[in-house]
């Protein structure tokens, strides 16, 4: 990982993050990013790319002092395409996220925009919730795991955040 990404706050202008996103998409693996918006009562959003195009189109919703972090898909523990063994490891994955992060979130990868709205993102802390879950959502491609923003930037979640108008990084109260 570049050492520029370790040094926080970040800018989203930084280069390394730019080049580590377009390698990736190059890769044909998606990213998911959660925006935290300053100043907001913790109002936050979440987006998926798969492209560098898609990528401009999420980062026009951002405002100077958002917090963006990405995860790539090596955060994410599981992944795959619904079926019953899918949903058996993501019950068998609950215990051991359950003391720090209290479930799991699913992502579905397979959808059109890059908006991820309440069919295509669900944090679930129950096994009957999941076993729920994966009947409502048979055949879809997904990603199963924590995202944990509060976490150190490394190679499989980096935090940036939108630059004010003079270019410099002032994170706010998220």
């Amino acid at each position: 990982m570049d050492e520029s990404l370790t040094d926080e706050p970040v800018s989203i202008a930084t280069p390394a993050f730019r080049e580590l996103l377009v390698r990736t998409f190059a890769d044909r693996k998606v990213v998911i990013f959660l925006f935290r918006y300053a100043n907001c009562g913790g109002a936050k959003d979440y987006f998926i790319a798969r492209s560098p195009a898609e990528f401009e189109t999420v980062v026009n919703h951002a405002r100077a002092k958002t917090s963006i972090t990405a995860f790539f898909e090596g955060n994410f523990k599981l992944k795959g395409t619904t079926d019953d063994e899918l949903c058996a490891r993501t019950i068998d994955l609950l215990p051991s996220v359950q003391a720090e992060y209290e479930g799991v979130d699913i992502v579905r990868i397979d959808g059109p925009g890059t908006e991820l709205n309440v069919e295509h993102y669900s944090y679930l802390t129950e096994p009957e919730e999941i076993r729920e879950w994966f009947r409502n959502n048979s055949g879809a491609r997904i990603l199963v795991g924590t995202m944990e923003f509060w976490h150190d930037n490394c190679p499989e979640i980096v935090t940036v955040y939108v630059p004010d108008d003079d270019g410099v990084v002032r994170p706010g109260a998220y």
